[in-house]
C-alpha cells in the first residue's frame, strides 16, 4: 500500500464531524444575534416610553401654567390647577400627567411651584418623568 492510499483511508469520515461542528457554531451565533435583537428592541421601547412620559410631563406643566395664569382679570390660585390630566391626542394617547401646585409668599410676592409627573405605558414597559416649573 502506498502512502497516498493510506492517508486517504485514515482521513475518511472527517467531513461529518466538521459539518456538525460548523452547524453547532452557526447555531450559537444565530442564537446570540436573536437575543441581541430582542434586547435592542426592548431598549428602544423603553426609550420611546421615556420620551413620551417626558413630553406628557411637560405638556401637563404647560396646562397647569395656563390654568394658574388665566387671561386678564382672572384670579391666580393653586386650586385652579387640575389634579390629573389624561391625554388622548396622537403621540401621547395612553399617557397621563399628575399635577401639583404649591404657593409660597415671600416678601409680599406670591411664588408658585408646579410639579408635573408624566406617566406612559404599563408597569413593566412604563416610564415616569417629572418636570418642575416655578413662576410668580
Amino acid at each position: 500500500m502506498n502512502s497516498t492510499q493510506f492517508n486517504a483511508h485514515r482521513d475518511r469520515g472527517f467531513g461529518l464531524p466538521m459539518a456538525l461542528f460548523v452547524i453547532v457554531v452557526l447555531s450559537f451565533l444565530l442564537l446570540s444575534l436573536t437575543q441581541l435583537e430582542e434586547s435592542t428592541a426592548e431598549g428602544f421601547s423603553i426609550s420611546l416610553q421615556s420620551t413620551r412620559a417626558f413630553y406628557a410631563a411637560e405638556s401637563g406643566a404647560e396646562i397647569a401654567m395656563h390654568q394658574l395664569f388665566p387671561p386678564p382679570n382672572g384670579k391666580t390660585v393653586c386650586t385652579a390647577v387640575a389634579a390629573t390630566h389624561t391625554f388622548s391626542e396622537p403621540g401621547l394617547a395612553g399617557c397621563s400627567a399628575e399635577l401639583k401646585c404649591d404657593e409660597n409668599l415671600v416678601d409680599g410676592t406670591l411664588y408658585f411651584t408646579v410639579t408635573s409627573t408624566g406617566r406612559c405605558g404599563a408597569a413593566a414597559d412604563g416610564a415616569e418623568r417629572t418636570v418642575v416649573i416655578g413662576a410668580h
